[in-house]
């Protein structure tokens, strides 16, 4: 998969400072970059699902888009997969 094939990046949302260097890094925008965290904050790792959730709600994610979801934490702890998008329960 390369990074065109990416409909959106949803990211763990812990900082804005960390989400500011990703998106740069990656040369990423909001709109395929989306943040939330301005509405919950930091919420762990709830705050992949509660973007998803908030992206479903407002009609901007598809059904069928692929979707990068990373997470990272302290101590250097990191996951990821690329899922296709199908509607939540």
């Amino acid at each position: 998969i390369s990074q065109n094939t990416i409909s959106k990046f949803i990211m763990h949302q812990a900082s804005k400072i960390v989400l500011d260097h990703i998106e740069e890094k990656l040369g990423l925008n909001e709109a395929l970059m989306p943040r939330f965290m301005q509405n919950i904050g930091n919420t762990v790792s709830n705050s992949i699902p509660l973007l998803l959730k908030e992206l479903e709600a407002t009609d901007k994610v598809k059904q069928g888009e692929v979707l990068l979801l990373a997470g990272f934490g302290v101590g250097l702890s990191w996951g990821g997969t690329v899922i296709n998008w199908e509607k939540l329960l």
